[in-house]
């Protein structure tokens, strides 16, 4: 018996209503990142995780920047930095739970001086991620089961850039961006009555493509920078392998993927050299993408809303580690670039806290940045989410290209 299933359009409407009354396991990353490409990740820089991702205009010099070029200037020894994430999350779906918990790598980047007021750098991170499972019981006349809806895998965002300065008080950055990534979605269907055979079938999307992104930082005042950053709209190709269990076999398709114009502005102020108070406002056009472009998903327009503070009791490197460490909270408030199975828009709202560890003079460090959050509601989306994330990065300094 051939159980005809189209994931291109199976309807998640449906298949989401049948498990909310049948669920035995929910799990993965977010079951809201079974729309489109999944779900982006807002990252300034690895530090800024504590202070709820703010830091769009905030300049360090012992800091890697992810999103704004402009910091590539502010460098004057080689720099290396490396992540990884450890995430749980629990779910909750009408009366049912399931938990979920995972440990990976996050990022990496290196950042090499040029010349006084002059940087290159390239790296390595997350722009989204596919992580969900839903699990559940099917019962006909003619036989009973359990139905599986799966997906997983990434898309990624590489780098290569340019910072440079004009002056004391300007500098600037242009990236040239690579995207390429997998996922795959899978419908499962393990039939438990003698006489029919399970079925298996799987869309993997092969995604990769080439953007462009630019940054500034001005700084008016010795203790207030301003930055901005900007990436253009981008086009992905991708090849997608569909492979049905009672079908021809393999299939091949082509198509075309769109990342939507994104931008931000930032504040950064540094009442003295203990404190630092940050504020992010990063928007992106998602509604601007079409359907037929994001793999069939409904999408609206994001503005994250990040906020921070750092205090640090002292640079003296005759004080103890303790007093020598930063510390850091912060708040971010956004929303998905989907909308959910009824139409509704799914907010997402994250407090967070943060340390850094300095040590070797402050040219390394080790930094621990951690989330709590709520991603969507019972009442209005039919599902909620609770976040714990924790990033934990190292950043070291090396005389390789000295200024």
């Amino acid at each position: 018996m051939r159980m005809k299933q189209n994931l291109a359009t199976f309807s998640l409407t449906g298949g989401l209503l049948l498990l909310s009354l049948t669920t035995q396991t929910l799990a993965g990353n977010s079951i809201y990142s079974r729309n489109g490409i999944g779900l982006p990740r807002y990252t300034t820089t690895i530090s800024a995780v504590g202070m709820g991702g703010a830091g769009i205009a905030s300049l360090d010099r012992s800091t890697l920047h992810y999103l704004n070029p402009a910091a590539l200037s502010f460098y004057s020894i080689t720099r290396f930095d490396g992540s990884g994430l450890m995430e749980s999350n629990r779910i909750k779906l009408s009366d049912q739970t399931g938990e979920f918990s995972n440990s990976n790598f996050f990022s990496f980047q290196v950042a090499i001086p040029v010349k006084q007021g002059w940087g290159i750098g390239l790296g390595l991170i997350p722009y989204t991620q596919v992580a969900y499972s839903l699990t559940g019981q099917v019962k006909t006349p003619a036989y009973q089961g359990e139905q599986i809806l799966e997906g997983k895998g990434a898309l990624t965002h590489g780098f290569l850039r340019l910072g440079g300065s004009i002056g004391s008080r300007l500098v600037f950055g242009l990236g040239l961006d690579v995207y390429f990534g997998r996922i795959e979605r899978i419908w499962k269907l393990e039939i438990e009555t003698v006489g029919f055979r399970n079925t298996r079938d799987s869309f993997a999307y092969y995604m990769r493509g080439l953007g462009a992104s630019a940054g500034v930082v001005l700084r008016p005042l010795r203790s207030l920078n301003v930055g901005a950053v900007v990436s253009l709209p981008t086009n992905l190709n991708y090849t997608t392998n569909v492979n049905f269990a009672f079908g021809p076999g393999t299939d091949i398709a082509e198509g075309t993927l769109k990342l939507p114009l994104s931008q931000g502005i930032g504040v950064s102020f540094y009442p003295s050299n203990k404190w630092l108070l940050a504020a992010d406002v990063y928007m992106q056009k998602w509604s601007a993408i079409d359907t037929a472009n994001i793999f069939g998903a409904r999408t609206t327009d994001v503005m994250v809303a990040a906020f921070g503070v750092e205090f640090t009791p002292s640079t003296d490197q005759n004080e103890g580690i303790f007093r020598r460490m930063s510390y850091r909270v912060g708040y971010r408030s956004s929303n998905l670039p989907y909308l959910d199975d009824l139409g509704h828009e799914v907010q997402e709202q994250v407090v967070t806290f943060g340390f850094t560890m300095p040590y070797y003079f402050y040219r390394s460090k080790i930094d621990f940045g951690i989330e709590f959050g709520r991603r969507g509601t019972l009442e209005k989306n039919f599902a909620e989410e609770k976040v714990f994330r924790m990033v934990v990065g190292i950043t070291s300094g090396e005389k390789w290209f000295e200024r």
